[in-house]
């Protein structure tokens, strides 16, 4: 079957990551028309020229976004549609965690009492919340809710995906203090925003723990260091995954699960 008769091109789909990939397609088919053949020629290209994984993977997400908006189809149409994407293998990707990526509880004392106050609320944040960089930079004093001593905090997370963040109450107004909290938890006075930059929080913990602890760590590195305690310290993966706020447990297994043979068998039998 011809996924569309009449289009040498794929129309973007409006979605400015999702049109970069449309673009590319565009390019390599050079005016062909577009069919199964074509599509799947794109795909090999994208293997054969070593695109990451990821790459891969949302190139499929933004090509089935854009046949189906280039040309409307009915529903039997939509249906051996999905199957064809579906059938294309794009590169499986490593997402497990390594020992690099782990800070130990010693290390990360160790890093919040060498760092300046405000980077160590950073810290302390990231690490007790499990959230990422960019979730904590979003989030509003209006969506933070006291509680005896805690503080649930709702964001919304990867995928659109809500869910709620927990901090002791000290932590909370400690922030708020030093920040002097308004719109935005962290608030940024020399930034229009009210906003701290993802890059700025990221490079300034890769600068203090390499001073403090002689290693080369992320932002992200403190998520990953926050779930890895987790399961050491016998917390259930069902808990840690929704902790963490990802789509399924799945993900949490082939990130942080050193048991490859539990995950490939939940993998295998689709639970």
């Amino acid at each position: 079957m011809e996924l569309i008769k009449t289009a040498n091109l794929l129309k973007p789909v409006n979605d400015y990551l999702y049109d970069n990939f449309v673009k590319g397609f565009n390019k390599f088919i050079q005016g062909k028309q577009v069919t199964e053949n074509t599509v799947t020629d794109y795909f090999k290209f994208l293997k054969k020229s070593e695109y990451s994984p990821a790459y891969q993977k949302l190139a499929k997400v933004a090509l089935k976004k854009a046949v189906k908006k280039t040309m409307p189809l009915d529903y039997m149409e939509n249906e051996k549609l999905d199957v064809f994407f579906k059938s294309i293998k794009t590169d499986k990707q490593d997402l497990s965690v390594s020992e690099t990526q782990v800070i130990n509880k010693a290390d990360l004392k160790k890093l919040i009492a060498s760092s300046p106050e405000r980077m160590g609320l950073f810290i302390r944040f990231m690490y007790n919340s499990g959230c990422r960089v960019s979730e904590m930079l979003n989030v509003k004093v209006k969506n933070c809710t006291l509680d005896k001593n805690a503080v649930f905090i709702q964001i919304i997370g990867k995928g659109r995906k809500q869910r709620t963040l927990t901090i002791s109450l000290d932590l909370f107004d400690k922030i708020k203090t030093v920040f002097d909290s308004k719109d935005f938890l962290f608030q940024n006075p020399k930034s229009e925003s009210g906003k701290f930059s993802r890059q700025y929080v990221s490079r300034e913990i890769n600068f203090y723990s390499l001073r403090a602890i002689q290693k080369n760590l992320s932002a992200h590195c403190l998520r990953h260091s926050r779930a890895t305690h987790l399961l050491k310290d016998k917390e259930p993966i069902e808990a840690v995954s929704k902790f963490l706020g990802h789509a399924n447990i799945i993900t949490t297994l082939a990130i942080y699960s050193h048991n490859r043979i539990e995950t490939n068998k939940i993998l295998n039998t689709g639970v």
